[in-house]
């Protein structure tokens, strides 16, 4: 999962290392099914778009809510956002494939969904929403700004939150001793194990106190699926710097841009630039 096409777009891969979920040990995969049976609630959905399982919540009523998240994540990066939203708003997430618990992207799927734009379209026509409010972290604000920019008439407003605005390996990031050595652990055993995660959220995290046992299980657990060949085909990738440029100039929907300040991977010089690449900032 953590190749170097996907280190240089997003800000969990770019943490977590080279290692490759086709390099897990056998004993140590997850399918798709056994994920399902261990995290699915009576809140999920699963919809088939351009041939690919997305898995979905939809709460709430009123002025619907497009939540993305980021790389190397699932829907519940939400939870307590969509908790606080969903009193007052209709608020919309999904697992963008192939993470989560959302199926695989196949040859024939690509062909159908040529990027993340008719993945989100698709979503939408799905669920009958015309427009949103687009809100993205990470690589899933690099999604609601290409969102925003391709199709204008959909999207009434975007929030973005440490979400890079061209290619992270420009940024030159010097990982922390503790990261290297964990990332060395990973080439050396073929797994992102337990002590990995612990390790590479509480460098993330810019409050420790939110890394519990049950976050660090289903990061684990999560990151236990098989070989995906296509794992960044739906990504909306900073690293493609002139689309990623156009896409910015072209956002017309009013824009509010929130930053972690003690991000590790994308400082506040990122949101910066950010804000400078757009003409929509509120």
């Amino acid at each position: 999962m953590d190749r170097r096409t996907l280190i240089a777009t997003s800000l969990a891969a770019l943490a977590a290392g080279s290692a490759s979920a086709a390099d897990l040990p056998q004993e140590g995969k997850l399918s798709v099914a056994q994920l399902r049976a261990r995290y699915m609630t009576p809140a999920d959905r699963l919809v088939t778009l351009g041939g690919v399982e997305v898995r979905y919540r939809d709460e709430g009523r009123g002025q619907p809510i497009l939540l993305l998240h980021g790389s190397q994540s699932t829907l519940e990066t939400w939870d307590g956002v969509a908790d606080a939203l969903k009193r007052h708003y209709r608020v919309i997430r999904f697992d963008l494939p192939p993470m989560g618990l959302s199926g695989s992207v196949s040859e024939a799927s690509k062909a159908t969904l040529r990027g993340p734009d008719d993945l989100m379209i698709g979503f939408l026509d799905h669920l009958k929403i015309k427009q949103v409010i687009a809100v993205g972290v990470s690589s899933g604000g690099t999604m609601a700004y290409y969102l925003a920019a391709g199709h204008p008439d959909r999207v009434k407003a975007v929030v973005l939150s440490n979400c890079p605005s061209e290619p992270l390996d420009r940024l030159g990031l010097v990982p922390p001793p503790e990261i290297t050595a964990a990332n060395a652990r990973i080439k050396a055993t073929g797994l992102q194990d337990k002590a990995w995660w612990r390790t590479y959220l509480t460098w993330l995290y810019g409050d420790p106190a939110r890394i519990t046992d049950k976050k660090i299980q289903v990061s684990y657990d999560m990151g236990r699926r098989g070989a995906e060949p296509n794992m960044v085909h739906l990504l909306a990738l900073a690293g493609n710097g002139d689309e990623t440029a156009k896409r910015l100039k072209a956002v017309k929907a009013p824009t509010l841009i929130i930053w972690g300040m003690r991000d590790p991977v994308l400082p506040p010089k990122v949101g910066t630039d950010l804000r400078d690449r757009l003409t929509s900032v509120i």
